[in-house]
């Protein structure tokens, strides 16, 4: 074999050689971090029974109702917090959670307050927009509120007294929702949809993904599968305070989809 040759062999061996090695030291880095991992979410029976239990004296000390315990959950990766599902005595389903060694927060009272507006934006929905689905509907509030639920406690406003009070600035309605283009009508829709919604709310969130009319033939497609991207045309994100919104011109929060890309631009 030639000079040359035999160099090339050796310098294709090195080559494998080089390889092997930097796979077992990946494969062994990997292997040590699969093994570094622990899940933190595991609970004994009695930690998970103590937990409940905080939760249950929380909720009972702070609206005075008593409080059933579904399910309780662990943080898995730093073990840190714990959430903690179930139903005050009133029916109200609502999530605890609790960070040791004393801190608790609840959605207790947005929940009610949700409860008590969703029929009303129901009926504004209805009455604006073509409608496909709702997908987000909650009511957040900002940090200048603190923990709502110890501020009020068993005494608990309506929520249309507290938004048409200074305070109803720091809370936002947010909003997800699919419609239909409506024959070319959707952006007015969501307009009028909006001038309804600054009645009553100061901020809001919203994200309207609109459809094309084709997509009401095929009622077989739900709001999770892939299939309904087919059709989407827009959407539009609306956010801040609804008085500063450009009602008249809603170019400006519209993003295109395109097809078949499936790109936003």
């Amino acid at each position: 074999m030639g000079l040359y040759k035999k160099l090339g062999v050796m310098l294709v061996v090195m080559v494998l050689v080089c390889s092997f090695l930097i796979a077992c030291s990946s494969y062994s880095e990997y292997e040590m971090e699969e093994k570094q991992y622990v899940d933190l979410s595991k609970m004994s029976p009695s930690e998970e029974k103590r937990v409940g239990k905080l939760a249950m004296d929380y909720v009972e000390k702070t609206y005075h109702k008593a409080f059933r315990v579904d399910e309780v959950w662990k943080d898995e990766i730093f073990g840190a917090y714990y959430q903690i599902k179930g139903a005050v005595q009133d029916g109200t389903k609502i999530t605890v959670i609790y960070d040791p060694p004393g801190e608790f927060r609840d959605d207790y009272v947005q929940t009610i307050w949700l409860n008590q507006v969703q029929p009303d934006i129901q009926k504004l929905l209805e009455k604006n927009v073509s409608l496909r689905s709702i997908d987000t509907e909650k009511i957040d509030y900002d940090d200048l509120e603190g923990n709502i639920g110890q501020k009020y406690g068993k005494h608990i406003p309506s929520f249309y007294h507290v938004l048409s009070s200074k305070k109803g600035e720091h809370f936002t309605l947010n909003l997800v929702l699919e419609v239909y283009q409506h024959g070319g009508k959707a952006p007015e829709d969501i307009s009028n949809l909006l001038r309804e919604l600054k009645k009553t709310f100061h901020n809001a969130s919203i994200q309207v993904f609109v459809y094309t009319d084709e997509l009401k033939h095929y009622p077989e497609i739900t709001s999770d599968s892939e299939r309904q991207y087919k059709y989407l045309l827009e959407r539009y994100d609306i956010s801040g305070d609804l008085t500063k919104v450009d009602l008249d011109n809603l170019d400006h929060y519209k993003v295109r989809y395109v097809q078949p890309t499936n790109r936003y631009y």
